[in-house]
Protein backbone atom coordinates (compact mmCIF):
# COMPACT_ATOMS: atom_id res chain seq x y z
CA UNK A 1 0.00 0.00 0.00
CA UNK A 2 2.55 2.73 0.80
CA UNK A 3 4.92 1.70 -2.13
CA UNK A 4 1.54 2.01 -3.90
CA UNK A 5 1.55 5.14 -2.80
CA UNK A 6 4.82 6.96 -3.51
CA UNK A 7 4.28 5.77 -6.80
CA UNK A 8 1.00 7.00 -7.87
CA UNK A 9 0.93 10.48 -5.45
CA UNK A 10 4.96 10.62 -5.04
CA UNK A 11 7.40 11.09 -2.41
CA UNK A 12 5.57 13.95 -0.73
CA UNK A 13 1.85 12.31 -1.03
CA UNK A 14 3.70 8.86 0.20
CA UNK A 15 5.35 10.73 3.25
CA UNK A 16 2.19 12.34 4.66
CA UNK A 17 0.99 8.56 3.93
CA UNK A 18 3.93 7.10 5.89
CA UNK A 19 2.96 9.58 8.59
CA UNK A 20 -0.55 8.62 9.39
CA UNK A 21 0.15 5.00 10.03
CA UNK A 22 1.66 3.53 13.16
CA UNK A 23 4.78 2.55 13.64
CA UNK A 24 5.31 -1.54 13.03
CA UNK A 25 7.22 -1.91 16.20
CA UNK A 26 5.53 -5.37 17.02
CA UNK A 27 6.28 -6.65 13.79
CA UNK A 28 9.07 -9.39 12.71
CA UNK A 29 12.40 -7.60 12.35
CA UNK A 30 12.51 -8.22 8.90
CA UNK A 31 9.13 -6.35 7.95
CA UNK A 32 10.17 -3.42 10.29
CA UNK A 33 13.13 -3.59 7.70
CA UNK A 34 11.28 -3.64 5.19
CA UNK A 35 9.53 -0.50 6.43
CA UNK A 36 12.38 1.73 7.28
CA UNK A 37 13.61 1.18 4.08
CA UNK A 38 10.60 1.76 1.78
CA UNK A 39 10.34 5.34 4.23
CA UNK A 40 14.36 5.91 3.47
CA UNK A 41 13.61 5.68 -0.81
CA UNK A 42 10.37 7.90 -0.09
CA UNK A 43 12.87 10.20 2.00
CA UNK A 44 15.28 10.14 -1.00
CA UNK A 45 12.87 11.29 -3.25
CA UNK A 46 12.26 14.31 -1.19
CA UNK A 47 16.18 14.97 -1.27
CA UNK A 48 16.62 14.58 2.50
CA UNK A 49 19.40 11.70 2.31
CA UNK A 50 20.81 12.07 5.17
CA UNK A 51 17.34 11.10 7.22
CA UNK A 52 17.25 7.87 3.98
CA UNK A 53 20.65 6.91 5.38
CA UNK A 54 19.59 6.69 8.92
CA UNK A 55 16.63 4.82 7.80
CA UNK A 56 18.60 2.64 6.06
CA UNK A 57 20.89 1.55 8.59
CA UNK A 58 18.46 0.57 11.08
CA UNK A 59 16.90 -1.54 8.25
CA UNK A 60 20.25 -3.28 7.54
CA UNK A 61 20.61 -3.53 11.38
CA UNK A 62 17.19 -5.37 11.77
CA UNK A 63 17.90 -7.85 8.45
CA UNK A 64 21.76 -7.60 8.18
CA UNK A 65 22.34 -9.17 4.61
CA UNK A 66 19.34 -9.06 2.98
CA UNK A 67 19.64 -8.54 -0.63
CA UNK A 68 16.28 -6.40 -1.03
CA UNK A 69 17.68 -3.72 1.74
CA UNK A 70 21.10 -3.37 -0.93
CA UNK A 71 18.74 -2.67 -3.62
CA UNK A 72 16.97 -0.01 -1.55
CA UNK A 73 20.09 1.35 -0.71
CA UNK A 74 21.08 1.61 -3.94
CA UNK A 75 18.28 3.24 -5.25
CA UNK A 76 18.52 5.90 -2.22
CA UNK A 77 21.90 6.74 -3.72
CA UNK A 78 20.95 6.21 -7.06
CA UNK A 79 18.57 9.41 -6.40
CA UNK A 80 21.36 11.20 -4.39
CA UNK A 81 23.32 10.70 -8.38
CA UNK A 82 26.37 8.86 -6.37
CA UNK A 83 25.81 5.76 -9.12
CA UNK A 84 29.03 4.35 -8.31
CA UNK A 85 27.87 3.68 -4.68
CA UNK A 86 24.59 2.65 -6.13
CA UNK A 87 26.34 -0.17 -8.48
CA UNK A 88 28.28 -1.55 -5.28
CA UNK A 89 25.81 -1.23 -3.23
CA UNK A 90 23.22 -3.60 -6.09
CA UNK A 91 26.35 -5.77 -6.49
CA UNK A 92 26.57 -6.54 -2.78
CA UNK A 93 22.74 -7.93 -3.30
CA UNK A 94 23.72 -10.04 -5.97
CA UNK A 95 26.29 -11.50 -4.20
CA UNK A 96 24.01 -12.24 -0.86
CA UNK A 97 21.92 -14.02 -3.44
CA UNK A 98 22.70 -14.82 -6.91
CA UNK A 99 20.81 -14.33 -10.12
CA UNK A 100 18.13 -12.28 -7.28
CA UNK A 101 16.23 -10.55 -10.49
CA UNK A 102 15.85 -6.83 -8.47
CA UNK A 103 20.01 -7.03 -8.07
CA UNK A 104 20.19 -8.13 -11.85
CA UNK A 105 18.05 -5.62 -13.11
CA UNK A 106 19.56 -2.96 -10.87
CA UNK A 107 23.06 -3.37 -11.33
CA UNK A 108 22.20 -3.68 -15.55
CA UNK A 109 20.45 -0.06 -15.03
CA UNK A 110 23.54 1.15 -13.22
CA UNK A 111 26.17 -0.34 -15.82
CA UNK A 112 24.18 1.28 -18.73
CA UNK A 113 23.72 4.44 -16.56
CA UNK A 114 27.53 4.63 -16.58
CA UNK A 115 28.20 3.92 -19.98
CA UNK A 116 28.99 0.63 -19.40
CA UNK A 117 27.09 -1.54 -22.02
CA UNK A 118 29.04 -4.44 -23.03
CA UNK A 119 29.00 -5.20 -19.30
CA UNK A 120 25.00 -4.55 -19.24
CA UNK A 121 24.14 -6.99 -21.89
CA UNK A 122 26.49 -9.36 -20.58
CA UNK A 123 25.44 -9.45 -17.33
CA UNK A 124 21.74 -9.71 -18.76
CA UNK A 125 22.53 -12.25 -21.22
CA UNK A 126 23.99 -14.59 -18.54
CA UNK A 127 20.83 -13.54 -16.40
CA UNK A 128 18.41 -15.11 -19.17
CA UNK A 129 20.13 -18.54 -18.53
CA UNK A 130 19.03 -18.14 -14.49
CA UNK A 131 16.22 -16.83 -14.25
CA UNK A 132 13.35 -17.25 -15.80
CA UNK A 133 11.57 -13.43 -16.22
CA UNK A 134 10.38 -11.56 -18.94
CA UNK A 135 11.43 -8.38 -17.25
CA UNK A 136 15.00 -8.99 -17.51
CA UNK A 137 14.60 -9.89 -21.13
CA UNK A 138 12.68 -6.73 -22.22
CA UNK A 139 15.38 -4.81 -20.41
CA UNK A 140 18.04 -6.78 -22.42
CA UNK A 141 15.94 -6.33 -25.92
CA UNK A 142 15.96 -3.04 -25.04
CA UNK A 143 19.38 -1.67 -24.84
CA UNK A 144 20.61 -4.61 -27.87
CA UNK A 145 18.12 -2.14 -29.80
CA UNK A 146 19.45 0.84 -28.06
CA UNK A 147 22.82 -0.33 -29.56
CA UNK A 148 21.49 -1.34 -32.81
CA UNK A 149 22.43 -5.24 -32.30
CA UNK A 150 19.32 -6.56 -34.38
CA UNK A 151 21.11 -9.78 -34.45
Amino acid sequence: MASLAAERQGPLGAWVQFRSRPTLDAALPRFQADWLALQARVLAGLRDFATAEALLGRAEALAPQEPWLAIERAHVLELADRREDALAAARRAFAWRAWFRPAVQCVASLLTDLDRLDEAVALLSAATGHLECGMVQVQLAQLQIELGRYA
